[in-house]
């Protein structure tokens, strides 16, 4: 993939990333104001990129139509059964119920996401080993990019302390104990 063919996915992946922000904004969250709607954000992200690295995680591709109907479907879910007037931090609770969602049905998306995707590639090396052109279309990378989205968002919230940042604090810690003294009474 060329810079412009993945500059042009990450502008779609961005698209795509405002539109379902924009669908929750009307859906779910029509009574918050702007400002609140804006400090909930970064977590409802994390909720729509969710799925993208759950399926990534375990290999598997899917179309960003597919992936639009796996996040319409919580949201209705969530219209249809859930109490949004008693919860205290909604896009907390739209990611708490993108995660059970493929809790209960990521296995179901595997499946239907894996199936076609390994014989389209199984097809398409074949093709070039055999020295045909290979004339079908990329594959969609939707979940590819939306979860590279989730993995930089998630690095945002909390930064990741290595064992060795760790050892260091343990470290530095452990030497103040020991020179630290008593005062005497006298």
């Amino acid at each position: 993939m060329t810079s412009a063919e993945a500059a042009a996915a990450a502008a779609a992946m961005d698209s795509f990333r405002r539109e379902m922000l924009q669908v929750l904004r009307r859906t779910l969250f029509a009574k918050l104001t702007e400002k609140q709607f804006f400090q909930e954000k970064a977590m409802l992200e994390s909720g729509i990129t969710y799925p993208a690295r759950w399926l990534n995680d375990r290999g598997a591709r899917m179309p960003a139509a597919k992936y639009r109907r796996i996040l319409l479907t919580v949201i209705d879910t969530i219209k249809a059964h859930g109490d949004l007037a008693a919860i205290r931090r909604a896009s907390v609770y739209f990611l708490h119920c993108v995660q059970l969602h493929m809790q209960k049905h990521g296995d179901e998306y595997l499946q239907q996401a894996k199936s076609p995707r390994l014989t389209a590639e199984t097809v398409a090396k074949v093709m070039r080993q055999a020295g045909k052109a290979h004339t079908a279309a990329e594959p969609d990378r939707t979940v590819e990019i939306l979860a590279e989205m989730h993995r930089l968002s998630a690095r945002k919230r909390r930064p990741i302390l290595s064992a060795k940042s760790e050892a260091l604090q343990a470290d530095l810690f452990s030497q103040c104990k020991g020179s630290a003294k008593r005062p005497q009474k006298g």
